[in-house]
């Protein structure tokens, strides 16, 4: 079977969510399976999956403004190659298509005003890819809450739900890493007296063999061992790294944050409102490889996690597959992923937060806690998401 990729997703610096889930449904695919990768930027890495038969092409159409390159050259490339299958994995597809479509739709955020900031959605998402996925051969999306919105949105599709998966690493996450050099922490002090941004960078321990077997719940800066609590997300406001400030305050002296996906240019507003006392301890930690994200997580006291819409909220299951408690929000996917060690409050409750961050401090989770936690995310598997995926191809190619 010949399947023609829109890969865009890893054709760049580093891959995300996304990227991540194609490269595992490509690598446990069968060799039956023959693979066209088509991308668009040569100026930038392509992390090309491990697999028998992959081919990568770019080509040389770019057609970002009037989306040519999804709408026209994508589908034209496929039906060039021959390909019995057009898989499309990041919430876009094209209308028109000689070769039968796999539409992946992973959430519907780009439909919500609320977090576009727009009232009405541009034509392109109002009009041509409602159509585009009604009339794909198949469309899939990642959980049950992403299905219903979808069926919502657009009566006449009928997603099939197929959800990610986690990788075995975090299941044997010992919380100790072996390269402390590879991670670098910005301490950004902001409003200082002298009204100056200081900014100095250190090598951390984060996912690191500073960590002691000990004491995994700790990060090495210079000499000394601090404890601390993750927070995932990034800068956009419905991601919420306010909130995770406001809760964590009350700690400030036990137990720094740490900040995995934030910029830390575009929350100097948010650094500047809390304890000018509190802003050191307040860490941002860069680019984390997917290799070294159990140790991390392994290591907190516990992760924050106070999104207001997720698809699939992938860190929830990897926090309870190392045996780490994670505070999470209730909102959109996250209703259907809480695991033994979640810990699911209001949005608005700071009180409730707090105390959970305190309970964890002081009490981690039991044995038992853990060994359930991990059952419990051992349901999200990538063997079960790949084979899933690959009965939709092979399903579809024998029409």
């Amino acid at each position: 079977m010949r399947i023609c990729v829109d890969a865009r997703c890893l054709n760049r610096s580093h891959i995300r969510g996304i990227g991540r889930l194609l490269t595992e449904i490509i690598e446990r695919s069968p060799a039956t399976f023959s693979w066209i990768l088509l991308a668009d930027r040569k100026d930038l890495p392509f992390h090309s999956p491990s697999h028998d038969h992959v081919e990568t092409i770019f080509l040389a159409e770019r057609g970002y403004r009037f989306h040519s390159w999804t709408q026209v050259t994508l589908p034209a490339a496929a039906s060039w190659y021959r390909s019995d299958l057009l898989v499309c994995p990041a919430n876009e597809a094209p209308v028109l298509s000689r070769v039968l479509v796999v539409s992946i739709v992973h959430d519907v955020i780009e439909w919500k005003p609320e977090f576009t900031g727009s009232a009405k959605a541009s034509f392109y998402r109002e009009r041509i890819l409602p159509r585009a996925f009604s009339r794909s051969a198949k469309l899939v999306t990642v959980s049950q809450t992403s299905a219903s919105e979808i069926k919502q949105l657009w009566p006449v599709c009928r997603p099939e739900v197929i959800y990610n998966g986690v990788s075995n690493s975090f299941f044997q996450s010992q919380g100790a890493a072996e390269d402390s050099s590879r991670h670098q922490v910005t301490d950004t002090a902001v409003g200082d007296p002298g009204g100056s941004m200081c900014r100095r960078t250190e090598s951390v321990s984060a996912a690191t063999s500073a960590f002691g077997s000990e004491n995994r719940a700790t990060m090495t800066s210079r000499e000394e061992r601090r404890p601390f609590i993750l927070y995932i997300g990034g800068s956009i406001p419905r991601k919420r790294f306010d909130w995770a400030l406001q809760v964590w305050q009350p700690f400030a002296d036990r137990v720094e944050l740490l900040t995995l996906g934030v910029d830390p240019t575009r929350v100097q507003r948010q650094m500047e409102a809390i304890e000018p006392c509190n802003r050191a301890r307040v860490k941002f930690l860069d680019f984390i490889p997917d290799e070294d994200l159990p140790d991390l997580l392994a290591s907190a006291k516990c992760v924050l996690y106070p999104t207001l819409y997720e698809g699939f909220g992938l860190p929830v299951v990897e926090a309870n597959a190392v045996g780490t408690r994670i505070v999470q929000s209730p909102c959109g996917s996250l209703a259907e992923l809480i695991g033994p060690l979640s810990v699911s409050l209001p949005t608005d409750d700071d009180e409730a937060w707090s105390r959970a961050i305190g309970l964890s401090l002081e009490t981690p989770p039991s044995e038992r806690n853990r060994n359930d936690a991990q059952a419990w995310a051992r349901q999200f598997d990538w063997d079960a998401t790949a084979d899933a995926y690959q009965c939709v191809f092979q399903s579809i190619a024998a029409r």
